[in-house]
């Protein structure tokens, strides 16, 4: 069976990013960005909603998007969505998915992306 993993959102940086020190020398950024969806319900009232998705990014794209954005920064990212299991000191499990970036497109700016090097966490 094939399988298939991408995901797009473009919405703003909710938070400057931030700097993960894994140890090595490759860099690793965390960051979240909202995204807003609009629709009508059922009494044709116009609801709007914002979502929040944390994303990860590796190496040089790490190093760009540190340097080129800040809280409210505009950027499309397109990455594959990955999944975070741990468990608890009382042994419960808990889960987290985030979007690992491929690329981070930054709307306004006149650096327009940050390539990724397709690395691991």
């Amino acid at each position: 069976m094939a399988s298939f993993n991408q995901v797009v959102i473009v919405g703003h940086i909710t938070a400057d990013p931030k700097k993960f020190d894994t140890g090595t020398e490759k860099s690793v950024c965390f960051f979240s960005v909202a995204v807003n969806h609009q629709y009508r319900d059922k009494n044709k009232e116009k609801v709007e909603e914002v979502h929040f998705f944390d994303v990860v990014c590796f190496g040089s794209q790490a190093d760009s998007v540190l340097k080129f954005t800040t809280k409210g920064s505009p950027v499309l990212v397109d990455g594959r969505l990955q999944q975070h299991r741990s468990e608890n000191e009382d042994g419960s499990k808990k889960s987290k998915v985030s979007i690992a970036a491929n690329s981070v497109v930054f709307l306004n700016s006149t650096k327009t992306s940050a390539k990724a090097d397709n690395e691991q966490f």
